[in-house]
C-alpha cells in the first residue's frame, strides 16, 4: 500500500512537470520580445537551441518515467529516483 502511495506521489510530480516543460517550449516567451530583440541574434538562436535540448530531455525522461510507473515495470521506484 505504501509503496503504491508512493508510486501513485511520484506519477503526479512527474505529469506535473511534465506538463511544465512541455510550456516552456514555447522559449520565445522566456523573455520579451524586446528582450529577445535586445541581444545578438546567434546568441539568441544559441538560447533557444540550448533551452529546447534541455527542455526535451526533461520530457523524454518524464515520459519514461510516467510509462515505467504506469506499467507496473518498476517497484519501490521512490528507491531509484
Amino acid at each position: 500500500m505504501i509503496v503504491s502511495t508512493l508510486n501513485n506521489l511520484l506519477l503526479r510530480q512527474a505529469i506535473h512537470w511534465k506538463l511544465a516543460s512541455e510550456r516552456l517550449l514555447k522559449v520565445e516567451d522566456l523573455a520579451s520580445p524586446n528582450a529577445w530583440y535586445g541581444i545578438d541574434n546567434t546568441i539568441a538562436n544559441t538560447l533557444i537551441s540550448s533551452f529546447r535540448a534541455s527542455i526535451n530531455q526533461v520530457l523524454s525522461q518524464a515520459n519514461s518515467l510516467i510509462s515505467s510507473i504506469e506499467k507496473g515495470e518498476v517497484k519501490d521506484l521512490h528507491k531509484q529516483i
